[in-house]
């Protein structure tokens, strides 16, 4: 009788998850082969052996890994739809380009993600955003932009030649952003020792000749953009943009305030992330209110229009004839 059940069990569990192992083997399968023939695609950028359906299929195909690693599940779908069409953007102009194109996460990434019994629903559901937006890229002057984006902002984006020195990225310009205010991580106060802080800020800039006895007279913000995000700041002799001590130092944002308090040096940052571009919390807020993901496209990314790839596609191939 034991042996009857046992029997029993092994069957049902290999038909349970039978449909999730072969879901799991397509999928990967599928993404593999399309991203080995966009890169054939791309590396002769005018290879007629290649259908215009097949460029799409590639480009399409990616763009569910690239989204599991750039958003959260969770978020509404305007914004995932949002966030496809940024990810297609900045794929294609990586790949038009020959530089690295976003990354996107392996099958078994996905699958801890999402977690085993929602890895197809969440697979489908993402799919669905990059077939809702299929072919759409942001454009500004008949040009793909450099679709910048980021977690949550200080309550208003910055302009990219503040933070980047972008001075031709038209579209990446100010915009209010008050909803990331309510965002949890809006606000981060850290506290660090003194000989710890200095230490950091020596081995990113050597030339500072900093001191933990007298740090504090060493470091000044000179100059602060609209948005409250540091431009440039003095460490010693050196002077640094608010973007690259954020990146030195493991900063939340380069929105910071720097303090001695008690012996101890305290940070406190606003928001996640450069800035620029893009809130993905802020998006996130727009589509539960309603709105459409062009409707947040466009409000992030100043006179831009919608359009579809396949023509920049095929000007870059005519252009290397």
């Amino acid at each position: 009788m034991k042996k009857k059940i046992k029997t029993f069990l092994y069957i049902a569990a290999v038909m349970i998850l039978l449909p999730v192992v072969v879901t799991m083997l397509f999928h990967q399968e599928d993404f593999q082969n399309k991203k080995k023939t966009g890169e054939a695609l791309f590396e002769g950028a005018t290879d007629k052996d290649f259908s215009e359906k097949e460029v799409n299929e590639d480009i399409e195909g990616e763009l569910v890994a690239i989204l599991a690693r750039e958003i959260a599940i969770s978020s509404n779908k305007e914004a995932i739809k949002a966030q496809a069409v940024i990810a297609r953007t900045n794929l294609v102009a990586a790949k038009l380009a020959g530089s690295e194109p976003p990354q996107g996460l392996h099958t078994s990434e996905m699958m801890k993600l999402f977690k085993e019994q929602s890895f197809t629903k969440c697979y489908e559901y993402l799919a669905s955003c990059v077939q809702e937006t299929a072919g759409e890229v942001l454009v500004k002057d008949k040009k793909l932009i450099e679709a910048d984006y980021f977690a949550v902002s200080a309550g208003a984006t910055r302009n990219a030649a503040d933070a980047f020195g972008k001075k031709g990225a038209a579209c990446l310009q100010r915009v209010e952003s008050k909803q990331d205010i309510e965002s949890e991580d809006f606000l981060r106060v850290e506290f660090l020792e003194k000989e710890k802080f200095a230490k950091t800020c020596m081995e990113a800039y050597p030339d500072a000749d900093l001191t933990a006895d007298t740090l504090m007279d060493q470091i000044e913000v000179k100059e602060r953009d609209e948005s409250g995000y540091v431009n440039t700041m003095r460490l010693g002799e050196v002077t640094v943009t608010g973007e690259e001590f954020r990146v030195a130092a493991g900063l939340q944002s380069a929105c910071f305030t720097i303090k001695e308090v008690e012996g101890q040096i305290r940070i406190v940052t606003k928001g996640i992330g450069s800035g620029v571009g893009l809130s993905q919390y802020g998006a996130n807020a727009m589509a539960e209110e309603g709105a459409s993901y062009e409707e947040i496209l466009k409000k992030y990314y100043t006179g831009v229009s919608i359009d579809h790839y396949e023509d920049y596609i095929n000007a870059a191939a005519d252009t290397d004839n």
